[in-house]
């Protein structure tokens, strides 16, 4: 029995693209894809959802936006440390990947997104200032938009979750391990009725 638990693991851990992901010391899939340093559920949750016509916000660049410039229209990023925008930033001039723009800020960091003038199908969630992100999130969401929060398991993030429950937001909390992580994790999505995921 435990010999067939190990090759079970074993079989996931290199299909997922755990492994990659550690050879490589980059968030990818088994065939070097980009992925979100997400959990594993919500990354293959946001797969079979995403499309062509959904135009992302992310309060926090990283893999998570190449991984969103391959399925969506758009992504743009807010991000706070110039070092990290342009490892993303080549990296994706390296993949050919254009849909994406990442803004440099360290001041006003959650309300730069108030400043673009549009709304948003998707919002992500992923940086500083979580609680401010959320409050701007809301008011640049399109009516049939999604709000992803990772690292939702957080405690500090409750009063996160008390400002979507005001507003009427339902949640779905994934869980588990994900590329170059050993360590359980959450993402909560929040949605409404008649949301982009059909949810």
């Amino acid at each position: 029995m435990n010999d067939k638990i190990l090759q079970l693991n074993n079989n996931f851990l290199t299909t997922s693209g755990w492994i990659k992901s550690w050879e490589l010391n980059q968030c990818v899939d088994q065939n070097g894809n980009f992925l979100p340093w997400y959990n594993y559920p919500v990354i293959n949750f946001l797969k079979q959802r995403l499309n062509s016509n959904i135009s992302v916000f992310e309060f926090g660049c990283g893999y998570s936006t190449l991984f969103y410039a391959k399925y969506c229209k758009k992504v743009i990023s807010i991000e706070k440390t110039p070092e990290w925008m342009g490892k993303i930033l080549d990296i994706a001039n390296l993949n050919n990947i254009f849909n994406i723009k990442i803004i440099l800020n360290q001041h006003n960091f959650a309300s730069n997104i108030n400043l673009l003038g549009e709304k948003f199908d998707l919002i992500i969630i992923d940086s500083i200032e979580r609680l401010k992100c959320a409050v701007s999130g809301c008011a640049n969401l399109n009516d049939s938009g999604i709000i992803i929060l990772d690292n939702s398991e957080r405690k500090s993030y409750k009063k996160i979750f008390g400002l979507f429950a005001e507003k009427s937001f339902k949640e779905i909390t994934f869980s588990g391990i994900g590329p170059l992580r050993y360590n359980l994790s959450h993402t909560t999505v929040f949605y409404k009725t008649n949301n982009i995921f059909n949810l």
